[in-house]
């Protein structure tokens, strides 16, 4: 039998709760029951850490982004921030990604490097189903509209925008990424919370 604390609740389709709000999924196999007891433990010292830091306790902060907010203090000014932005990134396309790119034979990329596929020095990020772009000043809402393509990875592809590079390995999403990459990258970019 698991052992819950008040706040936390799995609801008989599997769903995790945290004061209310969905955070994870379960499935419950007696066999690994001590297994799971800890993954549930884990899960409740996420969600007591994000509230301590005055983050949003959701899916994103307590799973998918929580290399970012693992090690992160209360006094940390980018916290509400990436609380709200799970994905970065970057105008243009590094040499390596094209190269790899060609390697692969991805369709729409010639095959010799040019100036013309250089990171612009913009950076974006989604927020509230909006794409916003830091050109170094100012940020502005792109008007980009997601609604057309399939999620927002791909309307910005065909716009020539790519992942950032935020230190995470070649090919994965800005999630994968370290507060400290994360960090190094909004720095290059002149980006100040």
């Amino acid at each position: 039998m698991l052992t819950l604390c008040p706040e936390m609740e799995i609801r008989s389709s599997g769903s995790v709760l945290w004061r209310g709000v969905e955070i994870d999924h379960h499935s419950y196999n007696e066999d690994q029951e001590e297994k799971q007891q800890a993954a549930l433990n884990d899960l409740e010292y996420r969600c007591r850490h994000l509230e301590k830091l005055g983050v949003p306790v959701k899916c994103v902060t307590a799973i998918w982004c929580w290399d970012w907010f693992e090690d992160m203090t209360p006094d940390e000014p980018l916290k509400e921030f990436l609380a709200q932005t799970p994905c970065f990134y970057q105008e243009g396309m590094t040499q390596e990604l094209h190269d790899m790119r060609v390697a692969a034979n991805v369709p729409g990329i010639p095959g010799g490097w040019n100036e013309e596929f250089a990171p612009t020095g913009r950076i974006g990020w989604v927020l509230n189903e909006r794409f916003y772009i830091w050109d170094g000043d100012t940020v502005t809402d792109s008007g980009f509209n997601p609604s057309e393509f399939d999620g927002w990875y791909h309307v910005l592809k065909t716009k020539g925008w790519f992942l950032a590079d935020c230190g995470q390995r070649r090919s994965l999403g800005t999630i994968y990424a370290t507060l400290a990459g994360i960090r190094d990258f909004l720095t290059r970019h002149g980006f100040k919370s």
